[in-house]
């Protein structure tokens, strides 16, 4: 007879509450916004780059960074979407010919030249963590004026930028129809790829800017209600005071970083010194994780499969690893039901790859210990999160282990605890069963006995 779960019920897809129509947002600030438009304030920001290009802070080598442009635009000529992994699961194969087809009907049309770059801009890579870096780097090899959407690596967010001048964006379209994501009711809270496919409409029908103007002045009155705009209005008298008073503060603030960073170079090269590995936290932070909603219904997805598996298997054999394989599909409906975040539906996918294994006969290593979602590990590494304390033995996938072993932090599934994003490790142990067990990465009994005893319930 078919497996069923202990409750002889159907899976529910879990789904989360949407956010009230018209409730306000955080506003949005440019970056560039931020900056005073000034003489001084300009020479001050040269003298701080050039400080720290001295330094050496954030520099990659400069033939990494050729060699991944290289790579990236002669895939863009051939398709307008380039994708690399993890956000082949937010924006799947079948999202991507959509959006590529999108993009080419909107040039077909005379519209403008759009091209979408998702790759995992980490802080340690090739593009240091900034988008506009990448944008550059591209332009070199695919000269003239056409629009870039990628995504911001603090938020997995859409991020428009518009070449030649990727640091021009403050009214920039392309950066208008991404920001203009957020005020959009229908898409604020969808996956990327509807996200995606929004700015590039937006962003072809030429009205890119006066939406996302809309979009703030609605979030601002909801906020502050609607005598804001009269009292941006009325501010305008004092703007000479403030940019003087704005040029005088930021020569300072830039001066103060200055100072900031050398002392912390300095100090970073004492404590390399003492460990052959220092892990920052921002490295450690996976800025391209699928969406929620794409990994819940890839892991139901992966569910169902399994139970059609298990149905057409011959039930014979080693009789341990067959009472393992049919735990495994109860365990994971157990955990996709009571499902919260990312970590949990990556547990499904894992507890899926422990019941296939017992159905054949295998024992592989587990998921990679740093992002699970890279799929099986395929050695396992001595990692120091912590310097001066005891490494520790993480099964990892060739990408993460080549990391490890170059000294070079990698990527890690992110999740959200107590207000702050972190990697899903640094959870406590009684609060993640994921965080526990590495997600079988530090041995003891199989995942799908820890939730079969009651070790995920207990944790949530």
């Amino acid at each position: 007879m078919p497996p069923t779960t202990a409750a002889g019920r159907p899976r529910a897809r879990l789904a989360t509450a949407p956010r009230p129509a018209g409730a306000p947002r955080a506003a949005l600030v440019p970056r560039t916004a931020l900056v005073p438009r000034t003489g001084p304030a300009l020479v001050a920001a040269l003298v701080t780059l050039a400080a720290l290009a001295a330094l050496g802070l954030g520099a990659a080598p400069a033939s990494a960074r050729d060699g991944r442009g290289a790579q990236i635009a002669a895939a863009l000529r051939e398709s307008p979407v380039y994708v690399e992994r993890p956000y082949t699961v937010a924006v799947p194969e079948a999202e991507r010919r959509a959006l590529a087809e999108r993009i080419e009907a909107v040039r077909a049309a005379g519209g403008p030249v759009i091209r979408v770059v998702l790759v995992d801009l980490e802080y340690g890579g090739a593009f240091q963590g900034d988008p506009r870096l990448l944008a550059s780097v591209l332009h070199e090899r695919l000269p003239g004026a056409w629009s870039l959407f990628t995504v911001q690596p603090e938020s997995g967010t859409p991020r428009g930028l518009d070449l030649p001048d990727p640091a021009g964006e403050e009214r920039s379209p392309a950066a208008a129809a991404a920001s203009a994501v957020h005020y959009e009711d229908s898409v604020a809270d969808a996956p990327l790829a509807d996200q995606l496919a929004y700015a590039v409409d937006l962003l072809a029908s030429g009205e890119a800017v006066e939406t996302y103007d809309r979009g703030v002045a609605r979030d601002r009155e909801a906020r502050e209600g609607p005598d804001a705009a009269a009292d941006d209005a009325g501010a305008g008298g004092a703007g000479g005071g403030l940019v003087v008073a704005g040029a005088v503060g930021g020569l300072v603030v830039l001066a103060g970083l200055l100072v900031f960073l050398t002392v912390s170079y300095r100090a970073r090269r004492r404590l390399a010194a003492r460990s052959p590995f220092v892990v920052p936290r921002q490295v450690l932070l996976n800025h391209a994780a699928a969406s929620e909603t794409a990994l819940r219904a890839d892991a139901r997805k992966e569910l169902l499969a399994y139970g059609r598996e298990l149905r057409g298997r011959r039930m014979d054999g080693d009789g341990e690893r067959l009472r393992l394989a049919l735990d495994a599909y109860d365990a994971a409906g157990t955990v996709l039901d009571g499902a919260r975040d990312r970590a949990d539906l990556v547990g499904v996918l894992a507890l899926l790859a422990e019941g296939r294994a017992a159905l054949r006969g295998e024992d592989p290593l587990p998921l990679c210990f740093f992002q699970p979602l890279h799929g099986r590990a395929t050695d396992r590494v001595d990692w120091r999160p912590v310097p001066g304390r005891e490494p520790v033995r993480a099964a990892a996938c060739a990408e993460c282990a080549g990391r490890v072993r170059r000294g070079v932090a990698p990527s890690a599934l992110s999740v959200r605890h107590r207000g702050r994003t972190v990697p899903y490790f640094e959870v406590p142990a009684d609060a993640s069963l994921w965080a526990a067990s590495g997600y079988g990465s530090f041995g003891g009994p199989p995942l799908t006995d820890r939730v079969v005893r009651g070790d995920f319930a207990r944790a949530r």
